[in-house]
């Protein structure tokens, strides 16, 4: 049966649990949602009541004698695909799969979104293997963007998982004054000639299915499909960022100004199933 799977320990003696789920954010615990399941004996359920593609939210309530107490939260999605990174960027900085990223210059989080001046601010994150797929792997990366304008470099670098030194690997996303794209430097690059609107918001969704890559723009494919010639070649151990080229030896050129909401990394899945359209990010 498809379904998301909560398993969840308690020490002690306990009388039932409850099970509260969310699209959003739990955080009063003191006004939870109406439990999707109540007076469990077992400790684990089955939520089967899912969509696709979709972020969940639950807490687990614990009752003994009477009393009730709250766990902390915990997050899943309705994907069979590994999530990589999923960074909302709309109240914290916090990435739900667990990664840490650190921020620099005036990066913020401000009117629901992360906020970049376009001079020296973007986030790092330690070095992860999630972030890199293999040859012939599906992935969709996506993101809501508001580009304000462009500094020097007339590139503005959305994500880099990329080593400058010794060699150049890795890749980058990323959007400029002529194209759109996913860029390598060992291996194919998948470069679109869409230029995305100053001052509105968009949501791009960049997939690779069998190695072809697609662009969607607010859900519908845009431009023709791109087939990459071969994967690139990992970094070894290099922060990855967003918001900067900062790491690959172009300075501060190529920061993004404007604001981010939500950025996903989904492998093992082309969301749009190489459609002419693609589910759009779930609010």
């Amino acid at each position: 049966m498809a379904g998301i799977r909560l398993e969840f320990a308690q020490f002690g003696d306990f009388d039932s649990f409850d099970i509260h789920r969310s699209t959003t954010s739990m955080d009063d615990i003191e006004n939870l949602p109406t439990a999707l399941a109540t007076g469990l004996s077992t400790m684990y359920y089955i939520d089967a009541d899912i969509v696709k593609n979709q972020k969940y939210h639950y807490r687990v309530a614990v009752w003994r004698d009477g009393v009730k107490s709250v766990s902390e939260q915990i997050t899943a999605w309705a994907t069979e695909s590994v999530v990589a990174i999923w960074s909302d960027f709309t109240t914290n900085l916090i990435d739900d799969t667990g990664k840490t990223w650190t921020k620099y210059g005036d990066a913020k989080i401000q009117g629901g979104a992360l906020t970049l001046d376009g001079d020296g601010d973007y986030l790092t994150t330690p070095f992860s293997n999630d972030y890199h797929f293999e040859n012939g792997e599906d992935v969709t990366i996506r993101f809501k963007l508001k580009l304000t304008g462009y500094s020097s470099g007339n590139i503005a670098v959305i994500f880099s998982a990329f080593q400058h030194t010794p060699t150049d690997l890795g890749y980058d996303v990323r959007v400029s004054t002529t194209y759109t794209g996913f860029v390598t430097w060992t291996g194919g690059s998948a470069i679109f000639p869409y230029v995305i609107p100053l001052d509105t918001e968009t949501e791009i969704s960049l997939e690779r299915k069998g190695m072809v890559w697609r662009l969607y723009v607010n859900g519908v494919q845009n431009e023709t499909s791109v087939t990459q010639t071969s994967n690139y070649i990992k970094p070894i151990n290099q922060a990855s960022v967003i918001g900067s080229g900062v790491l690959s030896g172009d300075g501060l050129t190529r920061d993004l100004n404007g604001t981010l909401r939500y950025f996903q990394i989904i492998k093992g899945k082309a969301l749009g199933n190489g459609g002419s359209t693609t589910p759009t990010i779930v609010e």
